[in-house]
């Protein structure tokens, strides 16, 4: 249930801003966001490289572990389980 609880943070976030600026950006990243539940895809930004300044090379290499992402191919942590292995790993 993280994520319904990250869904309600980030609504009371949205709710109490009053930087339209800020909302603005809100809704240019959720642009991509379907009804109904759909999987959110990036397909919707087309100039990705663009809004951040990469080259097309990094850009591929992004959308490829994006994709490997979506496919659960890769893993991923959470910042408690990075932070535990770092500690474990390296005694910090």
């Amino acid at each position: 249930m993280e994520k319904d609880k990250l869904k309600l943070e980030l609504l009371e976030k949205i709710i109490a801003c009053e930087n339209e600026v800020i909302l603005k950006k809100v809704e240019e990243l959720l642009f991509g966001v379907s009804e109904a539940g759909e999987e959110y895809r990036l397909d919707a930004y087309t100039e990705l490289s663009e809004e951040l300044s990469i080259s097309a090379e990094q850009e591929e290499e992004l959308m490829r572990r994006y994709e490997d992402h979506l496919q659960s191919s890769g893993k991923s942590y959470t910042w408690e389980e990075v932070k535990k292995n770092l500690n474990d790993s390296y005694e910090l």
